[in-house]
């Protein structure tokens, strides 16, 4: 078995302005570089064979800050981990989008793409493939225990195939892993059968407990 560490990005002010920011490379703020610092201090004691990272700064910058703790531990970008494009409408808020493509009778799958966007369908299935790619060189390399930082997105599409489609192992509150929603610098795990990528096992799902020094208050945003 292989077993996967997954974490969303920490926060960035397009974040909590609720903005779509998709494939647009910000940067963490500085509750998220806080939040990268504590999940850093979280793994620290893990070890990854290999990091594979979403070439998107804010993926990067959360990354690196778990690096520093495993300084000769190889690291790849992978483009193919990246937030899904939403086209033309990166910038606009969330509300607006989804207000317009009511407004035009369109689902918001149609609507994105219609504007140069991925729909859920062809952003699902890019991550997915990249998923299981990393399963399978994980296999081939021997590897043990892998990273994996990416966006909310991605991970939501994850969640929601391992629920659906390869029906992996949980014995948490199933509904809320199907939602799939991680919180910024929300940790998972799985272990996945080595050669099979579609059997596996949820062990953990979007935990946060080294946030807990974080005020409380601070409003978890979406997955965009």
């Amino acid at each position: 078995m292989v077993l996967i560490t997954l974490v969303r990005h920490g926060n960035t002010d397009a974040n909590n302005q609720r903005i779509l920011q998709g494939q647009t490379d910000t940067i963490l703020n500085d509750m998220g570089h806080r939040q990268a610092s504590l999940v850093a201090n979280r793994l620290k004691q893990e070890r990854f064979d290999k990091i594979y990272c979403s070439d998107l700064l804010r993926c990067q910058q959360t990354a690196q800050a778990i690096r520093d703790h495993h300084v000769d531990t190889p690291i790849t970008l992978v483009r193919e981990l990246r937030e899904r494009s939403f086209g033309d409408l990166s910038g606009l808020s969330i509300k607006h989008v989804f207000a317009q493509s009511n407004q035009q009778k369109m689902d918001a799958s149609t609507f994105v793409k219609n504007h140069g966007g991925e729909t859920e369908k062809e952003f699902a299935k890019r991550v997915i493939d990249a998923y299981i790619n990393i399963v399978n060189e994980a296999t081939q390399e021997g590897y043990q225990h892998i990273l994996i930082v990416s966006h909310g997105g991605c991970l939501r599409s994850l969640c929601l195939w391992w629920t659906s489609t390869t029906k992996y192992e949980y014995d948490g509150d199933l509904d809320r892993l199907r939602r799939g929603h991680h919180g910024n610098t929300g940790v998972s795990q799985v272990r996945v059968s080595q050669g099979n990528p579609t059997v596996g096992v949820v062990e953990l799902f979007s935990c946060s407990n080294h946030l807990n020094s974080i005020d409380s208050t601070f409003d978890i945003p979406p997955s965009v």
